[in-house]
């Protein structure tokens, strides 16, 4: 074997190591498939105890082409997360809130199939269990808050939409403020607590 063949395979032999480290070490690129595994974490709110803090954990479900929210509860102290409520049996869970003696939460979802798909008032003990629906609001739930003993919740709704009759029925053209939105189709109803 020649100087100049040993030379020659020792200059490959160093650039394939070279490359081969090059590709090991370049970072990977976050790609369109890596957004199905990126959880967002929401809604954070400490228990009246500060042990336990209520999270809302959304995952994407490119499927359905929404995220899947969950309801879970972290404690402070170990880290450990449970689930609450789950978002393959509730739509849209979102706005935990404690009640002032940490036993329960309430939130904001709808149950998956039902007809009337508008966040609604529930609650669920703060320890797991079966949510129980408090409010039946034909337009839905925007927000709520426990009443300092606990034991009513006041929440904000939207009021029903006017009922018009004979020709005004037919007649759905309504005053655009300056702050609405440009592809509004109705006016925007007045919210009551």
């Amino acid at each position: 074997m020649s100087i100049r063949s040993l030379t020659v395979g020792l200059v490959a032999a160093c650039v394939l190591a070279v490359t081969l480290a090059a590709e090991q070490a370049a970072p990977r690129r976050f790609g369109f498939d890596d957004f199905s595994r990126v959880r967002r974490v929401s809604e954070p709110q400490f228990s009246p105890d500060a042990a336990t803090i209520a999270v809302v954990v959304a995952t994407p479900n490119l499927d359905e082409n929404r995220h899947v929210a969950t309801l879970h509860t972290v404690d402070v102290a170990s880290g450990r997360m449970d689930q609450l409520v789950s978002g393959e049996n509730f739509v849209g869970v979102s706005f935990p809130r404690y009640a002032p003696d940490g036993s329960r939460i309430a939130f904001l979802a709808y149950a998956k199939g039902t007809a009337n798909a508008r966040p609604q008032v529930y609650v669920v003990s703060s320890r797991g269990g079966t949510p129980a629906q408090v409010t039946t609001m034909s337009t839905g739930v925007q927000q709520l808050a426990w009443s300092p003993d606990g034991t009513t919740i006041g929440f904000a709704s939207a009021d029903e939409p006017e009922k018009k009759t004979g020709y005004q029925r037919w007649n759905d053209s309504f005053d655009v403020q300056p702050n609405f939105h440009l592809f509004m189709t109705a006016p925007v109803p007045p919210t009551h607590v």
